[in-house]
This record gives C-alpha cells, sequence and structure tokens, in this order.
C-alpha cells in the first residue's frame, strides 16, 4: 500500500519532518512492503517559509519596500 504523509508541526515539541518520519516509521514497522511519501505542511504561521524550501521553493533577489 502507498502512502502519503502531510502533517503540521507540533509547536514547541517536534517539527514537521521529524514527525513525518516519526510516522513512517510506524508504518513500516506494521507494513515492511509499505511505499511512503511525505511532505511537510504549516498553516501559515511558524514554520512556513521552511515548509516552503522543503518543498522545493527558492529564496528570490527581489524585495518589496514601502
Amino acid at each position: 500500500m502507498h502512502h502519503f504523509i502531510c502533517i503540521d508541526n507540533f509547536k514547541g515539541c517536534i517539527g514537521s519532518e521529524d514527525a513525518a518520519r516519526a510516522i513512517e516509521r510506524g508504518i513500516l514497522h506494521a507494513d515492511p512492503d509499505a511505499t511512503i511519501d511525505w511532505s511537510p505542511v504549516a498553516d501559515g504561521g511558524e514554520g512556513t517559509i521552511d515548509t516552503l524550501f522543503a518543498n522545493g521553493f527558492e529564496k528570490s533577489g527581489l524585495q518589496q519596500s514601502i
């Protein structure tokens, strides 16, 4: 069976990557033949920029002034 894990961080406790890896280990313990993909997610608060970079976005050289 294929699983896709999307999980936000647990503020002050565990980051989304570590949480996804823990879930992955649990799934593989129960089903060693499982295939797994995962992606960190964020709700717009803390960790959002790191999540964007983890999903392939890149920092641009553009700056906005007000």
